[in-house]
């Protein structure tokens, strides 16, 4: 304490002497200024980077937007497109709907069909093996008639 009253006391006499003033830092004020000119040097050099990133954002939002105005520019000039193959796509599905419905009863009508063929199936089936046996007991008696016929010369006629 002696010390910054004598510094004071000698700083008054410098200025009686020659009119200009000498002024004492504390210690504590001097280490702030240290402080603050660490902080400012260090914020100096984040502060760029920060602001190169702010920029290249802002430069991506921009041409995000610029692509979202062109999509919409598409999107306007392609409306009436889309609404026309909309109304298109409405008909076909009520167009497969109609033939659905129609498929669905010509089904009915194959299906009765195809009992009614079965059935006549069944039952030339039924008589081509009726035909079959009835073959099987003539074969016998056509082979021995044309065997007995290939021993007939023209003397026996």
């Amino acid at each position: 304490m002696e010390l910054h009253t004598s510094v004071s006391a000698a700083s008054e006499e410098f200025f009686a002497e020659l009119r200009r003033r000498n002024y004492t830092t504390p210690t504590s004020y001097l280490d702030l200024v240290k402080t603050y000119k660490e902080m400012l040097a260090h914020q100096r050099g984040i502060v760029p980077v920060k602001i190169e990133t702010y920029q290249g954002g802002l430069q991506r939002l921009q041409e995000t937007n610029a692509m979202v105005d062109d999509l919409k520019a598409t999107l306007i000039t392609l409306r009436p497109e889309i609404d026309k193959k909309e109304e298109e796509t409405q008909a076909m599905v009520v167009d497969l709907e109609v033939r659905q419905a129609e498929a669905a009863e010509q089904e009915k009508v194959t299906a009765g069909e195809e009992a009614e063929s079965r059935k006549l199936f069944d039952a030339v089936q039924g008589i081509k093996k009726e035909c079959e046996g009835a073959l099987e007991e003539a074969m016998p008696i056509y082979n021995s008639a044309v065997t007995a016929l290939d021993t007939l010369d023209k003397a026996d006629i």
